[in-house]
């Protein structure tokens, strides 16, 4: 896919029992920015709709 143009976009986990380097901090950081403008696009996109999302428990369909 990388020939094709497509560059990956998620994030990368802390290593364990080390620290996380600071070039990975800011590369996932720059993601969570466009991942939020995108999912604040779709949720206004829902609420105009009227497509509100309601959890209701089981007992409270009666």
């Amino acid at each position: 896919m990388q020939r094709d143009g497509f560059v990956l976009k998620a994030r990368h986990k802390k290593p364990p029992n080390r620290e996380m380097p600071a070039s990975t901090r800011r590369a996932n950081a720059g993601k969570s920015v466009i991942r939020a403008r995108v999912e604040h696009a779709f949720a206004d996109q829902k609420a105009r709709m009227g497509l509100l999302i309601r959890a209701i428990s089981l007992g409270g369909r009666r």
